[in-house]
C-alpha cells in the first residue's frame, strides 16, 4: 500500500514538472540556440509563476477550503473554476473556458507529437519526412486513445488515465533530449574535454613527440555523416570535401584538423559556424553574390565565440583546453583574407595567443591529454606566428600580440637550446620540421626590426648604434642555427599518410625554409656574408659581389626546391610566402637600365685594328675574346634569374586557381613590384629592400 502511493506521488509529481524539456527539444531546431535558449528558459519562469502561483492564488478566491460544494461534489463539479462559474451566473463562461481549454490541449499535444519525432539522435538533423518520423507519430497517436478506451462513462477516469500515462513518459522525454545537435558546446567549459574527444579509445601518447597513435577506425568519421547535405550543413560537407585540403600541408586519418572538426561541428556552435564561414569564403571569389552570406556566417560566428571567450575569461576557466574556441578562432582568424586580403585576422588571432598564453601558464597541472592537444595548437600559433612576422612590423595591432608573451616557452629557441630537426608525428600546418619554421619567424622579425629602424632613422645616435649591434648579434646566432639544421635525413619521420604529399614534400618545405631564412637573413645583414667568408679584396665585399655570389644562388636553391614540389602537392597551401620570399633574391648582374646595346659597346679604336701592327693585333684580339666570355658568362647567370622569374610567375598563376585567389593576387603584385624596383635601380648598391617596397605599397595579407 505504501509503495502505491510512493508511486502514485511520483507520477503526480511528474505530470506537474512535465513540459520544460521541450525547451532543450526545440534547441535541436532554434536559430542562434546560445542567445535565443537562455530567453525561452526565462519565459518558463515567468509563465509558471503566472499560471501556477496566479492560479492557485485566484482558486483560493473563488472558493474556500471548507465550501459545501467543493467537499460534497465528486468529480469536475467539484472544481473551483466550476462552482465560481455557475455562481457568477455567465452563461457564456463556461464555453470560453472550454476553448481555453482546447487550446491547451491542442498546444501540448504538437509539442509531444513534435518531441516524439525529434528526440532520437538522427531525426533533428534530417529535414526530410521519413519512415521513422511517420511511425513515432504513429505510435503517439496510438498510445494517446488509451486512456478513453479504458475510461467508463466518468470523464475522471480518461483524465486520470491520461494523467497516469504522462507523467512517467515525461521522464523518458528529459533522458531523449541530450542528442539535439545544435546545444551549445558543453566542452567549452567541461574539463572533461580530451584528446580522447577525437578518438573514442583509449590511445598512447609520446609527450615529446607530439604524436598520437590510434585505432584509426575507433575515432570519429573523418567526413560528416550523410545528412549534412540537408539544408545548412552542405557547406560543413564542403569544408570536409575541398576547403580542409587546401587548410592543411597534408590530408589525410593523420591530419588532425580534419579530425578536430569531424568530432565538435554537430555539438560545437562555434566550429559549426566557422567550417560555413570559411567554405561560403572561399566560394565568394568564386561566385561574389555568396560574399554576404559569408560575412553574415562570419559574424555569427564571432559573436559565439565572443560569448565563449567571456565565459572563459571571466571564471578564470585555464585549467583545460577549450578545443571548439581556439579551433573556432583559427578558422576565422586565417580565413578572413579570403573575403579581404588586407585583413589578417588580429583580433582573432591575438585572443587566440592570449587563450594560449594563459593556458600554458597552467600547463604543469594538464593531464597528458591534454598536453597533447595544448602542444598540437601551440604548433597551429607558431604557423600564424610565422604569417604574421612575413608581412608586419611596425604594427600597433601586432605589438599588442607581441606583447602577450610566447605562446609557449619552452618551444623558444635560444643559442643554448639544442636543435630537433623533426617531428615525430607531422603536424598540418608546421609540417615535419618546425623548427625551420620557427627559425625563418625569428628571422623575418630581426629583419622587419631593422629595416623600420633603417626607414625611420634620420639622424646619427648612438642608441641606434647599439640597437643595430643588437639586431646584428641576435641575426649572427639565427644564422648559425641555420647553418646548423641538416634536414637531409628526415624521410624516416612520421608519415603523412597522404599519396599526394609524401613525407618527401615536407622535407622539401622544411629546407626550404631553412633557406628562405638565410635568404632573408643576408640580404638584410650583408656583414654577416663578410664576416663569415672573409673577402680577400675589396671587390668581393661590394654589394653587387656579395649579391651575385651568395645571395642570388641561395634564391635560385629555393626556386630548384619550389620547382620539386608539383602544384598538386598539399603544401601549395604554403607556396605563395616561398615564392615571395624567392623572388626577393631574384636580382639581375645589370639592372635594365644600365644595359648598353652590343653595337655600342666596342671600343672606338677597335674601328681601326687593321692599322695595328702583328703584336698589337693579337693582343686586341685576346683582349676581345676574353670580353665577350665575360658578357657570355653573365648572360647566362641572367638567363637564369630570368627563368627562375618566369617559374615564379606561372607558379602564382596556378596557386590562384586552386587557392583562394585574393591573397594570391596581391602575393602576385608584391612580387612584380620586387622586381620592377629592382630592375629601375641606377647604381650596383643595391640599396631597395623588397621589405621596404611591401611597405610602401602596402602589398600585404596571409601568403599561406
Amino acid at each position: 500500500m505504501l509503495a502505491a502511493q510512493l508511486v502514485a506521488s511520483f507520477v503526480n509529481a511528474a505530470f506537474s514538472y512535465g513540459g520544460v524539456e521541450m525547451v532543450a527539444v526545440a534547441a535541436g531546431e532554434a536559430e542562434k540556440p546560445r542567445k535565443n535558449m537562455p530567453k525561452a528558459v526565462k519565459r518558463v519562469f515567468w509563465r509558471i509563476l503566472f499560471f501556477y502561483v496566479l492560479g492557485s492564488l485566484a482558486i483560493g478566491v473563488c472558493a474556500a477550503s471548507n465550501d459545501p460544494d467543493v467537499l460534497h461534489d465528486t468529480g469536475s463539479a467539484a472544481s473551483p473554476w466550476v462552482i465560481a462559474i455557475k455562481r457568477a451566473g455567465i452563461e457564456v463562461l463556461p464555453s470560453i473556458i472550454n476553448a481555453v481549454v482546447l487550446t491547451s490541449a491542442s498546444s501540448a499535444a504538437n509539442a509531444w507529437y513534435s518531441s516524439s519525432a525529434d528526440a532520437p539522435f538522427d531525426c533533428p538533423r534530417d529535414e526530410t519526412r521519413s519512415v521513422l518520423d511517420l511511425g513515432l507519430l504513429g505510435l503517439v497517436s496510438r498510445l494517446a486513445w488509451d486512456p478513453f478506451n479504458t475510461s467508463s462513462s466518468s470523464s475522471n477516469s480518461a483524465i486520470e488515465g491520461d494523467w497516469t500515462h504522462a507523467g512517467p513518459t515525461g521522464f523518458s522525454g528529459w533522458d531523449s533530449d541530450e542528442p539535439a545537435p545544435n546545444i551549445e558546446d558543453t566542452a567549452l567549459y567541461d574539463t572533461e574535454i580530451t584528446w580522447s574527444t577525437v578518438s573514442q579509445e583509449s590511445t598512447a601518447f609520446s609527450d615529446d613527440s607530439g604524436c598520437f597513435d590510434a585505432d584509426l577506425d575507433a575515432r570519429q568519421p573523418l567526413v560528416p555523416i550523410s545528412t549534412v547535405a540537408h539544408g545548412p550543413y552542405m557547406m560543413v560537407e564542403y569544408w570536409f570535401r575541398d576547403i580542409c585540403p587546401l587548410w592543411s600541408q597534408y590530408d589525410s586519418e593523420s591530419n588532425f584538423n580534419r579530425t578536430i572538426a569531424a568530432a565538435l561541428w554537430s555539438n560545437c556552435e562555434a566550429v559549426q559556424l566557422s567550417l560555413q564561414a570559411m567554405s561560403t569564403a572561399y566560394l565568394a571569389s568564386k561566385v561574389p553574390t555568396m560574399k554576404d552570406m559569408s560575412f553574415s556566417m562570419m559574424k555569427a560566428a564571432a559573436e559565439v565565440i565572443t560569448a565563449d571567450l567571456h565565459t572563459i575569461n571571466s571564471h578564470q576557466l585555464f585549467d583545460t583546453v577549450p578545443v571548439g574556441l581556439l579551433y573556432s578562432l583559427l578558422c576565422i582568424g586565417t580565413s578572413i583574407c579570403w573575403l579581404n586580403a588586407g585583413q589578417l585576422g588580429l583580433p582573432f588571432l591575438s585572443e587566440a595567443k592570449a587563450l594560449l598564453y594563459n593556458i600554458n601558464q597552467h600547463s604543469d597541472s594538464l593531464p597528458a591529454d591534454q598536453r597533447q592537444l595544448l602542444q598540437f595548437f601551440n604548433k597551429s600559433w607558431l604557423y600564424v606566428e610565422m604569417l604574421l612576422s612575413m608581412v608586419l612590423s611596425n604594427c600597433k595591432s601586432l605589438q599588442a600580440v607581441e606583447g602577450i608573451g610566447e605562446a609557449d616557452v619552452r618551444t623558444c629557441i635560444g643559442p643554448d637550446l639544442p636543435l630537433v630537426p623533426v617531428d615525430d608525428c607531422p603536424h598540418p600546418w608546421t609540417g615535419i620540421c618546425s623548427t625551420s619554421l620557427r627559425l625563418f619567424t625569428r628571422t623575418m622579425k630581426l629583419c622587419h626590426r631593422f629595416r623600420h629602424a633603417a626607414r625611420t632613422r634620420a639622424t646619427f645616435a648612438s642608441a641606434h648604434v647599439t640597437s643595430a649591434m643588437r639586431l646584428m648579434e641576435q641575426a649572427t646566432s639565427v644564422e648559425e642555427q641555420l647553418l646548423a639544421l641538416d634536414l637531409s635525413h628526415l624521410e624516416a619521420g612520421g608519415k603523412t599518410d597522404d599519396s599526394k604529399t609524401p613525407n618527401q614534400h615536407l622535407v622539401r618545405v622544411g629546407e626550404a625554409y631553412r633557406q628562405a631564412g638565410l635568404l632573408q637573413l643576408y640580404q638584410t645583414f650583408p656583414d654577416l656574408l663578410v664576416a663569415r667568408y672573409s673577402p680577400q679584396t675589396t671587390a668581393e665585399n661590394n654589394a653587387h659581389f656579395l649579391w651575385h655570389t651568395w645571395i642570388t644562388p641561395i634564391a635560385l636553391q629555393l626556386v630548384t626546391l619550389l620547382r620539386d614540389l608539383p602544384g598538386y602537392s598539399g603544401s601549395k597551401m604554403t607556396q605563395p610566402l616561398l615564392c615571395i620570399t624567392a623572388s626577393s633574391g631574384l636580382r639581375l648582374q645589370r639592372p635594365l637600365t644600365q644595359r648598353v646595346p652590343q653595337s655600342q659597346t666596342a671600343d672606338a679604336s677597335d674601328k681601326h685594328i687593321e692599322h695595328h701592327d702583328m703584336l698589337q693585333y693579337i693582343e686586341i684580339a685576346r683582349e676581345n675574346s676574353e670580353r665577350e666570355h665575360d658578357e657570355q658568362v653573365q648572360d647566362d647567370a641572367e638567363s637564369t634569374v630570368l627563368s627562375a622569374r618566369q617559374f615564379i610567375r606561372h607558379r602564382l598563376k596556378l596557386l590562384k586557381t586552386v587557392l583562394p585567389s585574393k591573397p594570391v593576387l596581391v602575393a602576385e603584385e608584391l612580387v612584380e613590384a620586387i622586381w620592377r624596383a629592382y630592375d629601375g635601380e641606377q647604381s650596383l648598391e643595391y640599396v631597395t629592400h623588397w621589405i621596404d617596397i611591401m611597405e610602401r605599397e602596402n602589398l600585404k595579407s596571409n601568403f599561406a
